[in-house]
């Protein structure tokens, strides 16, 4: 899974591919993947063993939105970023608030 994520963001470096992985709407992709990953994390507390895999899927995903979204010609994936409510999720990822008041209810006894 790794490699997949490192030669896309070898690969982002053109400007000819950033504009391809914008039209291909692949900052819409990440961004999905980064808010279903982040949704996952509390609601599965069973499955604990996939933690590791879901949160190196988000610190992937926010890697290649950084290489999208360098240099000139990566404003416009920045404004499709914005655009795409990113900014609530990648600030959620960074301060470790990854548990949302529509998923997690409050334990009742």
């Amino acid at each position: 899974m790794e490699n997949v994520f490192d030669s896309l963001c070898s690969a982002l470096a053109e400007s000819e591919i950033k504009d391809l992985f914008l039209k291909s709407e692949g900052v819409d992709l990440m961004v999905l993947m980064m808010k279903y990953i982040l949704r996952l994390y509390f609601s599965e507390l069973v499955l604990t063993f996939l933690h590791r895999d879901k949160m190196q899927v988000c610190s992937r995903a926010v890697k290649t939105l950084d290489h999208a979204m360098s240099d000139h010609a990566g404003t416009e994936s920045c404004n499709v970023f914005v655009e795409a409510s990113g900014l609530k999720y990648l600030f959620n990822a960074f301060m470790g608030k990854v548990c949302f008041a529509w998923i997690c209810t409050p334990f009742s006894f």
